[in-house]
Parts: structure tokens; C-alpha cells; sequence
């Protein structure tokens, strides 16, 4: 939202400084989005993992990082 609000730059342009081309590919990219009901931390990173371990993957130091925490949750 803070790009698409001017408050962020991505490659040094805000979203209204770049093409209308590269707006739309912005306005038109694909975005994951899970909802939980009743979410508790070991749901929520149970989840995160699932997300973002299939299609394309977080970095794998990211990935390790939620996998410890998800640990210390047991």
C-alpha cells in the first residue's frame, strides 16, 4: 500500500511516477493472501511455511527463521 500511496520507491520511482505499462503490471500481479479463523502464532507460521515454501519460495535463510520459531512454539 505504501508504494501504491506514493510512501515507497521501488528502482527509485513512486507508483505514479512509473509508466502506465509497469503501473499495470503492478495493479494486475498476482498477491497470495490467507485468511485464518482464530489465528494463534503456530497457525500463523504453520501457514507462512505452506505459503511460501511452494511456487516461488522466500529466501532460505527466511524460511529457516520462521522453521526455529515454529520450533520454540511446541
Amino acid at each position: 500500500m505504501e508504494f501504491f500511496e506514493g510512501r515507497f520507491k521501488w528502482r527509485n520511482k513512486t507508483f505514479h511516477e512509473l509508466h502506465p505499462m509497469d503501473q499495470m503490471f503492478f495493479l494486475h500481479y498476482p498477491v497470495s493472501l490467507a485468511e485464518l479463523k482464530d489465528p494463534t502464532r503456530k497457525k500463523i507460521l504453520e501457514t507462512f511455511l505452506r505459503v511460501n515454501t511452494t511456487g516461488k519460495p522466500q529466501k532460505p535463510a527466511h524460511i529457516e527463521k520462521v522453521k526455529k520459531a515454529l520450533l520454540e512454539e511446541k
